[in-house]
């Protein structure tokens, strides 16, 4: 109806449109500026051809006289911008680099030998210093629309709710895991699935969604899976042994409750406390093997430890040694660990107690000294360390504010 009107109004409606039509990522001329804004755009644009005709200069004298202080901005905002675009301008205080001095000395102190680390917080330190001044420090959150039903989180709280209760129970009754043993853990997975989900919703705070009990179906064919292949023979996790499998520990916590955190020695950057909470930790033979379960299937391969972007499984095996250390007629030694995808029943990633595995172990920790020096004198620069879609890592929340994508790599260090 009112395009209909517009054309009886005016009859030439098309002609005009065509006329003044404006393509996509193009600027009015300068005489059908129509605000101040797209004046800019216009002045802008022309400012950056060759060379500037009459009308771009006109308009620019106009924005100068009538917008100094809207013109002043763009001017300054041009020139951070242009700082970020330069690979001969280092990092400033516009891409991560503070400069001032008591927030230097703030950020030391709140990085210092009393701060508890996660395994979380080191690897976003990792990935991008930016994103770990971002989200951590400034505690900066992007604004989440409310989700109906459950969300990928929700998924993987249920996956490893039930998987805990139900290998504690395997664990408590001493079963070995090989296939004879199968259908009693599949027993014992069902009822305590059952269990959980039936409170899952109140718990998690989510609504269900009238797919839920289709959505539960798809999580048990899963988990169903899992343990079955778990079970399975060959022995998933025969490449850490040969001997008897057992369940050793389910939900082992350390430091959250500010004690009991392991102290990782990290040289001329001194030690660090760590806190977390391992899923499970299997014995086979003389070793034990650290497990992890994983709801995402992004990779975390050892070329993650040794680039220092994902120092997860390392500070678990650590955890996993001094937990052991306790235990005078435990195995003799931690053979490694696992990341286990629930989905596929694939290990996304693996550490091993061998050569390699060592010297990620110990490249892991020279990245680590690097990064707490780096943060303590107040550099937060951004620098992912790899790029994924032009961001540090698939998601991150930060990537519009750290201007990463755009941000010219290989910047001289002062």
């Amino acid at each position: 109806h009112l395009w209909r009107g517009v054309m009886r109004l005016f009859g030439d409606a098309i002609e005009l449109i065509e006329r003044d039509r404006v393509a996509l990522g193009a600027v009015t001329p300068p005489d059908q500026a129509a605000s101040a804004s797209e004046a800019a755009l216009v002045v802008a644009d022309g400012l950056n051809a060759s060379r500037a005709d009459a009308a771009t200069v006109a308009l620019y004298n106009w924005l100068l006289a009538e917008w100094p202080a809207f013109w002043e901005r763009i001017a300054a905002g041009r020139a951070i911008e242009k700082r970020r675009l330069s690979a001969h301008a280092p990092h400033d205080r516009y891409s991560g680099r503070l400069s001032d001095p008591a927030m230097i000395d703030a950020a030391a102190a709140a990085l210092g030998p009393g701060k508890l680390w996660s395994a979380s917080q080191l690897n976003d330190y990792g990935i991008c210093a930016f994103r770990y001044f971002a989200g951590r420090m400034l505690q900066l959150e992007a604004q989440q629309e409310p989700d109906d039903g459950m969300t990928f989180m929700h998924i993987g709280s249920m996956n490893h709710e039930i998987l805990e209760h139900t290998y504690k129970q395997i664990g408590a009754l001493g079963l070995s895991i090989r296939p004879e043993n199968a259908e009693i853990a599949l027993s014992i997975l069902r009822d305590v699935a059952r269990e959980v989900l039936r409170e899952a919703p109140k718990r998690l705070g989510f609504q269900p969604s009238a797919l839920w009990e289709q959505e539960k179906q798809v999580l048990m064919r899963k988990l169903d899976a899992f343990v079955r292949h778990d079970f399975s023979d060959p022995d998933p996790l025969r490449r850490f042994g040969s001997g008897e499998r057992t369940v050793y520990a389910v939900e082992v916590a350390f430091g959250e409750d500010g004690r009991d955190f392991i102290t990782l020695d990290l040289g001329d950057a001194g030690p660090i406390r760590v806190r977390g909470r391992i899923d499970r930790i299997d014995r086979i033979g003389d070793s034990l093997v650290v497990i992890d379960y994983k709801t995402g299937a992004t990779p975390i391969d050892k070329k993650e430890l040794l680039s220092g972007r994902n120092f997860q499984m390392m500070l678990y095996v650590l955890a996993a040694e001094r937990l052991l250390a306790r235990d005078p007629g435990g195995p003799s030694w931690v053979a490694g660990g696992v990341f286990w995808h629930i989905g596929s029943r694939s290990f996304i990633g693996t550490l091993e107690r061998d050569d390699a595995g060592l010297e990620a172990m110990s490249a892991a920790r020279e990245h680590l000294a690097r990064y707490l020096l780096a943060a303590r004198g107040g550099d937060f620069t951004t620098e992912a360390n790899r790029l994924e879609d032009r961001k540090c890592a698939r998601y991150c929340e930060f990537s519009t504010l750290c201007r990463v994508a755009i941000m010219a790599r290989n910047k001289p260090r002062d």
